[in-house]
């Protein structure tokens, strides 16, 4: 806060018109601050530093974090109790955070390539047996 000298009346007049303008576009920012629910929600959100909003743009992380923990659920915690599901869903959720939409392109053309090195060397292999039985 500034400590100003004030020695007579103009310069408290001049003081005070300069607060009221300086209250005038304090309250517009404020009210441009909190003009719709989601300038609200960002507002609240900027109080947090380590939030990511990069992370929940991303649909491929946002759909796994909702089907894995329910795929886990489902599968290997069918029978188990309220306590481990919830640390399974919270594990998921943790894991459901590094798969993007990148990681999961690299994985699917990975799969892919994998899948056609086993086909067709089982192709070739079964095309050289067939050539070799038909020989006498």
């Amino acid at each position: 806060m500034n400590t100003l000298a004030i020695s007579n009346r103009e310069e408290l007049r001049a003081e005070i018109s300069r607060l009221r303008s300086a209250d005038i576009e304090q309250g517009e920012a404020l009210a441009l601050r909190f003009s719709s629910p989601s300038a609200v929600f960002a507002s609240v959100r900027s109080l947090f530093p380590g939030h990511q909003a990069n992370k929940w743009r991303d649909p491929v992380t946002l759909m796994a974090r909702v089907l894995l923990p329910l795929a886990l659920n489902k599968t290997l915690f069918r029978h188990s109790n309220f306590l481990t599901r919830l640390i399974g869903d919270f594990a998921a959720q943790k894991a459901a955070g590094l798969v993007t939409e990148e990681r999961a392109e690299n994985a699917w053309h990975g799969a892919q390539s994998l899948f056609n090195k086993l086909f067709h060397k089982k192709s070739t292999d079964n095309h050289e047996k067939s050539i070799r039985k038909e020989r006498p």
